[in-house]
């Protein structure tokens, strides 16, 4: 008996078997055939790995490498990083299959940003070199005790402004009156002046006191001859000459051309005053030789390093670095 006809006798009970045959169609023959379910497909990803996003991807991940990690970097590691930071928005198999890619992209990014690291450093070399040679004005607060400061006095009209002799009596009468110890006084004092970008003018002195003391008494007898003036002072990469080098570093900040004072902006005729009457001249006080006695010796130093390097003749040098001497 065929399965068929079993099944139909415990449907309908049991009958002759010649009558099975002409029994209908079961009324539930879907209990006759079992299907299951088909699985689901996972739906289709888009592909958004463009070569602009990797490019992104692997600059992200080689701007985090130091420079002995980007001359062994392998696009493996690449991969392996973005992976762990995508967090489940990318798959090992789509990575695989953009490999080419990312090697494309790492063989131009990777020397790039060496490359690039390479051009800031020399840049960075660069401006550290010229701040040093320059130093950077910073500001004081009214509690600074120091022996140099750094006096700009702006907001000047060309008509009216001062000269730089009429400027170092209003200094030096304003500093008498500022009612320090007596012990105090101005020993150097040079007056640049300078074109201001308004039109009108200003000027930049550097100062240097025989002892330590504060500003604020300077500054408020320079206001009662409506002088306003603001004090500050050099800010130098080497705190160990921070205090000996100031009054030089001062005079470079105005002497020296930079990138941001060209040097038609400088002042080519400044006031310089000592209290003795020998300020040294510029080229030898911006290297911290503040005395004639100090020239001397530096014309001497280089006189004796030309017959040493068997020269003859005396010392090379301009008229000017004579100034002030007599």
């Amino acid at each position: 008996m065929s399965l068929l006809a079993i099944k139909r006798r415990r449907l309908y009970g049991k009958q002759p078997a010649s009558q099975l045959d002409d029994v209908g169609p079961c009324e539930d023959d879907r209990l006759a055939v079992v299907t299951l379910p088909e699985e689901e497909e996972p739906a289709p990803r888009f592909d958004f790995l463009s070569q602009k996003t990797i490019n992104t991807l692997v600059r992200a991940v080689l701007e985090k490498k130091t420079e002995q990690e980007l001359h062994s970097l392998t696009v493996a590691t690449i991969m392996k990083d973005v992976l762990s930071v995508s967090t489940g928005q990318l798959t090992e198999e789509e990575l695989n299959d953009k490999k080419d890619d990312f090697i494309s992209a790492a063989m131009k990014l990777i020397p790039k940003e060496l490359a690039t690291r390479l051009v800031s450093a020399v840049k960075s070399k660069r401006v550290k070199a010229e701040a040093d040679a320059h130093g950077k004005l910073v500001r004081i607060d009214s509690q600074t005790m120091q022996k140099s400061y750094f006096v700009t006095i702006s907001g000047l009209p060309s008509s009216s402004a001062p000269s730089r002799e009429e400027l170092q009596q209003i200094l030096l009468t304003a500093f008498q009156e500022a009612h320090y110890s007596t012990d105090i006084q101005v020993t150097h004092l040079a007056i640049f002046r300078e074109p201001h970008v308004s039109g009108g003018l200003h000027f930049h002195c550097a100062t240097s006191l025989s002892q330590r003391c504060r500003w604020v008494p300077w500054k408020k007898s320079l206001e009662k001859r409506n002088i306003a003036a603001h004090f500050s002072q050099i800010q130098l990469a080497e705190t160990t000459k921070h205090r000996k080098q100031q009054y030089a570093y001062m005079l470079r900040y105005c002497f020296l051309p930079s990138a941001h004072k060209a040097l038609g902006s400088l002042d080519p005729e400044p006031l310089l005053y000592h209290c003795d009457g020998r300020h040294p001249p510029l080229i030898d006080a911006i290297q911290g030789i503040l005395d004639a006695e100090g020239v001397t010796t530096s014309l001497q130093e280089k006189f004796l390093q030309r017959v040493q390097a068997g020269k003859r003749g005396s010392t090379r040098f301009l008229e000017t670095c004579l100034q002030n001497l007599n």
